[in-house]
């Protein structure tokens, strides 16, 4: 989307949720910077200037606001048309990687030269990665300060401060004040559970991750309801139904680290509770958690596009009138348990897949003792599917000798399993593995790595939605009416199960 000072012009002034996260307002007059929903008063044109990014803003000296709080926008690099290794840029540069890792480190990561790498962010963000950094710091520990139960000590470390000297410095040269004060003057409301679904233990990381208004939760946690794993996921709802909070185990490298996610509909926002082990890693599971409720998309915007086509025109409207408006693509907390979701998936039912796994995971996966919520096992690994014999689960013989494939590519080129992969290449190797077709790329492409516009055109429960006076359509058919679905296919794909 190409962004002009008029379109920016006309983006604030309408205060237009469109454009949230694709452009930040200076205001030379107060020296802060805005969302272009920001509540406040619109300042005259000839005081502001606009920016690609919250870091271009801040690296030309203007502080966050207060009110429209620019580190709670959303971030996806694909909503603003960055070609894609500028996009695993930045969305490594999101996850932590400078903390420990050099410039020269990402560089190589993503394949191209130190000085490229520059050109890059300077061109898509009007900031250096260093300036990136920095802000990415700042913004997650203004977020930490403001949303989490966290002491400063722990926002500092958590958002990647060597130290909380170094923290306060940054942040006194930011605002003015002592961040302490500043969370003590902040309208603050400590991010601890009341309420079943959520978490009570005061040792714990609790942090609000803000959504947009009307983000549909309610789907996101349905569609992971219906795929729970007993043993490992837990979805539960308090009496009235207000409060709904997902649980599992989440495994980073030797760690095991229990997580939730809650959602209160009273509450703009979802509430992420995980073990103060954790503390390190927020940055990577608050962007994970992001991503598998699909935070940043603007699904207003999908839902605008997909309601103009006569496949989907009813059903939105049907929608609508019970006060709905949004779509979400799930995503998944791991590509390889995503395949190992979509093979086991193949050709039966979501219960039946479920029972399948959790046999599975009963055999293959690591034992938890002393956990509180009764989850009882980790999902198990791709080393895990290799070591066991799986025999007598209910699985085919072509299903497990399909599971064991993926499970040794997993091993011998984990890199295919990266975000930063090449989409095609990696369904070069899928389908290369026997029992490996179609519908399973499509499926990890949707799921594990967010792909808006993957679309599992032979699906029969796609073509079972879309039959018309007792006619099924073909695989062909299906794919030549997706075409103006394009380029979210994947979230059409989500409206059709949804039918069924």
């Amino acid at each position: 989307m190409e962004l002009t000072a008029n379109t920016c012009q006309q983006a604030r002034l309408s205060r237009d949720t469109r454009f949230d996260g694709l452009f930040f307002t200076g205001v030379i007059t107060t020296g802060i910077f805005c969302r272009p929903i920001c509540s406040a008063v619109a300042p005259k044109e000839q005081n502001v200037t606009y920016y690609p990014s919250a870091a271009a803003a801040m690296n030309a000296g203007f502080r966050p606001c207060l009110r429209c709080r620019p580190e709670t926008a959303p971030q996806s690099a694909a909503w603003k048309g960055i070609e894609s290794v500028a996009a695993k840029i930045l969305r490594h540069i999101n996850d932590g990687y400078l903390v420990d890792c050099s410039i020269a480190d990402l560089a190589e990561k993503v394949g191209i030269s130190e000085r490229y790498l520059r050109d890059l962010c300077q061109r898509y963000a009007g900031a250096s990665p260093s300036q990136l950094e920095l802000a990415r710091k700042s913004l997650l520990a203004k977020q930490l300060l403001f949303d989490s139960s966290l002491s400063i000590a722990d926002v500092a470390f958590a958002a990647g401060y060597n130290s909380v000297r170094r923290f306060n410095e940054h942040w006194k040269s930011q605002f003015n004040k002592a961040p302490s004060l500043m969370r003590r003057n902040f309208k603050h409301s400590k991010a601890m559970a009341t309420t079943e679904g959520t978490l009570e233990q005061e040792s714990w990381i609790h942090i609000n991750i803000p959504v947009a208004k009307g983000f549909d939760a309610n789907s996101v946690f349905s569609f992971l309801a219906t795929r729970i794993i007993a043993g490992s996921e837990a979805l539960i709802k308090s009496e009235d139904s207000r409060v709904i909070c997902y649980r599992r185990l989440l495994s980073f490298d030797n760690l095991l680290l229990p997580i939730s996610v809650s959602y209160d509909s009273s509450k703009p926002c979802l509430l992420l509770s995980c073990e103060a082990q954790g503390l390190k890693l927020l940055p990577r599971i608050i962007q994970l958690v992001k991503r598998v409720f699909d935070v940043e998309s603007h699904g207003h915007i999908i839902w605008q596009h997909l309601a103009k086509t006569k496949e989907f025109e009813q059903q939105l409207k049907l929608i609508a009138a019970s006060g709905q408006s949004d779509i979400r693509l799930p995503g998944a907390f791991d590509p390889f348990e995503a395949a190992m979701r979509a093979i086991v998936g193949q050709q039966v039912s979501v219960k039946a897949a479920c029972t399948l796994l959790t046999r599975i995971t009963a055999r293959c996966g690591k034992s938890v003792e002393n956990n509180s919520w009764g989850l009882s096992q980790a999902l198990p690994m791709a080393q895990d599917i290799l070591d066991y014999d799986l025999s007598g689960l209910g699985l085919t013989s072509a299903r497990i000798n399909s599971l064991k494939s993926m499970a040794s590519l997993k091993i011998e080129e984990p890199e295919v399993f990266s975000l930063d992969y090449d989409s095609e290449l990696r369904q070069q190797k899928l389908l290369a593995i026997k029992g490996i077709g179609p519908w399973t790329v499509s499926y990890l492409e949707m799921r594990a790595f967010s792909n808006p516009d993957a679309f599992p055109a032979g699906d029969l429960g796609v073509r079972i939605a879309l039959e018309k006076d007792g006619e099924r359509p073909t695989e062909k058919q299906v794919r030549d009416m997706s075409v103006s679905w394009a380029p979210w296919r994947a979230y059409a794909t989500i409206l059709l199960w949804k039918r069924l």
